[in-house]
């Protein structure tokens, strides 16, 4: 049951990545036809996606966020299923100007095997909120962490995520620090 899940779930991030790589083509093809007229260049979004083994994700997401603070840029980052869970990252983040942190979940990490309706309410909060922090202009990053836990454990919808993505891939960086989802 667990591989076919994963299996689902894998089939699923194929689509999120076909969309975004149709959106990307759709991007350089209008940046080519608009290359010939008076209108300034399209600025194209990119995402960035850190994945693998045990630990360094979220840091490496911290760390191209600390990068683009250091360059003036503006960032948002977005913690899913953490909730309140203390953090370093948070704290000293935080204290910096430019950086708009929010925390989405019922307190603490979630648990898998029992999800409760308030975890999914604030996964969809979460989600709502970086739909509205991507499509605001406000920011040159958004950081998503742990959104993939959040699509795989059925908290928000990829529908949701890749809709949403789409929609507000233009001129703006997202990074997504991303667990590996298949069981050893």
């Amino acid at each position: 049951m667990r591989l076919i899940k994963t299996l689902i779930f894998l089939g699923q991030v194929v689509k999120l990545f076909s969309l975004l790589l149709a959106f990307h083509l759709g991007v350089s093809l209008a940046k080519k036809a608009s290359a010939s007229s008076s209108s300034p260049p399209l600025r194209r979004g990119l995402v960035q996606i850190f994945t693998g083994d045990g630990k360094g994700k979220t840091s490496a997401a911290i760390g191209a966020a600390v990068r683009a603070l250091g360059h003036g840029l503006r960032v948002y980052i977005g913690f899913f299923m953490k909730g309140d869970y203390p953090s370093g990252e948070r704290n000293i983040l935080s204290q910096l100007p430019n950086v708009t942190i929010e925390s989405f979940g019922a307190g603490g990490f979630v648990d898998r095997a029992n999800i409760k309706p308030e975890e999914r309410e604030q996964a969809k909060r979460g989600l709502a909120a970086a739909g509205k922090a991507m499509l605001s202009g406000n920011y040159d990053l958004v950081v998503l962490d742990e959104l993939n836990l959040a699509v795989a454990w059925n908290l928000v919808e990829l529908d949701e995520c890749s809709s949403l993505l789409i929609a507000s891939l233009r001129g703006w960086s997202l990074s997504l620090p991303v667990a590996r989802l298949i069981a050893g």
